[in-house]
């Protein structure tokens, strides 16, 4: 099973952000996801015995390239700096969140779901590409040693489309990925404060 939230918090703070493109060709990123099957103890039940395929994790999709995709937010306000590192940590808690909710599940239930989370901070502030070219939306994202995590930061006049734009490509991904039931999923728009 895929359950998909968007996490969507706000910033009314009008100041500007100015975003560097990420080096090279933006290849897209990693829907965020947490799985309870990356814990060792759960080996046997969450991969496939034969192919070492894990029964869920592999589905998770792939976005395609952003329009505009930085790896670093400039901004005289200290608000808006906050206001998109709390994004970060708003869904950092989520996906613990999620592992301690499936880790409460029978195992073989456990496994089997992965826990999507689509991350938006919706602001007031306006943002400017490195050569000062408006920008509706940009795809912000911090590289680990552990990995690689992104929210999206999107001005509010184009929040709307946004997040319709991705409900319809969530849409259109997970329904490859469910086995026909007659009906028509619709994944859920969660809303974190």
């Amino acid at each position: 099973m895929i359950t998909l939230r968007f996490l969507v918090s706000h910033s009314s703070l009008r100041a500007d952000a100015f975003f560097i493109p990420v080096r090279g060709q933006d290849f897209g990123v990693q829907a965020r996801f947490a799985w309870i099957g990356f814990d060792p103890s759960l080996e046997g039940v969450a991969y496939h015995k034969r192919s070492g395929r894990s029964v869920v994790a592999s589905d998770v999709p792939i976005l395609p390239p952003a329009r505009f995709a930085s790896d670093s937010v400039h901004s005289e306000s200290r608000h808006l700096i906050e206001a998109v590192n709390g994004a970060f940590a708003d869904v950092r808690s989520a996906e613990q969140a999620a592992l301690r909710k499936r880790a409460k599940e029978r195992v073989d239930d456990a496994v089997r779901t992965v826990d999507l989370f689509h991350p938006v901070l919706v602001t007031a502030a306006r943002l400017w590409s490195h050569d000062l070219q408006p920008l509706e939306s940009v795809r912000l994202e911090r590289d680990y040693p552990s990995g690689r995590e992104w929210i999206d930061i999107v001005n509010q006049k184009a929040a709307d489309d946004h997040l319709d734009h991705w409900q319809r490509w969530y849409e259109e991904k997970l329904l490859r990925l469910t086995p026909k039931s007659g009906g028509r999923p619709r994944p859920p728009r969660g809303k974190a404060a």
